[in-house]
């Protein structure tokens, strides 16, 4: 999203802001939601913000390309862009965040035993496919915003596919019962 902020209506300026706004808002939200619905509920929550926030810019930023479009002034329009980036930005920082707390904390997301190989290879496979975002994001008009939107779909389809809360808290009583009987054996 960083990327397209100089091509989107509205200013740079005001688009940094909003999406700085954003970034601050997330972590307390993030720790309410994980707390009380872990981390299937809360990554379907932070992808459909972003889902609603993506395709609410692609629409906002197809009507300005449009000159023949009198639904939006060009005021109306730099002043609903940068919201619209707010919207998406704000769902893509809690999709990260609760992805991160939950790789550290999550015995559903990645045992014990294999994290911190887990998160090493994930991690590495983000950076890998972040080296995309400034080619996709000098494309043409529609493109950057359509792959965001398609990649935002394909995140809220596959945060269905994540354990509910009580199996996430069932697999974690299950590792922590077998790390204790592990030590008992030791001892």
């Amino acid at each position: 999203m960083i990327v397209l902020d100089k091509y989107l209506q509205g200013t740079i300026y005001t688009n940094y802001l909003y999406e700085g706004l954003s970034s601050l808002i997330t972590i307390p939200i993030v720790k309410y939601l994980y707390e009380k619905y872990k981390m299937r509920q809360t990554l379907i929550i932070s992808s459909a913000i972003c889902v609603v926030g993506s395709i609410s810019t692609l629409i906002v930023e197809s009507f300005a390309d449009d000159p023949k479009s009198k639904l939006f002034s060009h005021k109306q329009i730099n002043k609903l862009v940068p919201i619209c980036g707010f919207i998406t930005k704000l769902g893509i920082y809690m999709i990260m965040n609760t992805s991160m707390l939950a790789s550290y904390t999550s015995d559903a997301m990645f045992p014990l035993a294999k994290r911190s190989t887990a998160v090493g290879i994930v991690s590495f496979l983000g950076v890998l496919f972040t080296i995309l975002a400034p080619i996709i994001g000098e494309a043409a008009a529609p493109l950057p915003l359509l792959s965001l939107t398609v990649f935002n779909i394909i995140c809220l389809m596959v945060s269905f596919t994540f354990p509910s809360k009580e199996e996430e808290e069932e697999i974690e009583s299950i590792f922590f019962k077998w790390e204790i009987m592990k030590d008992n054996m030791n001892n």
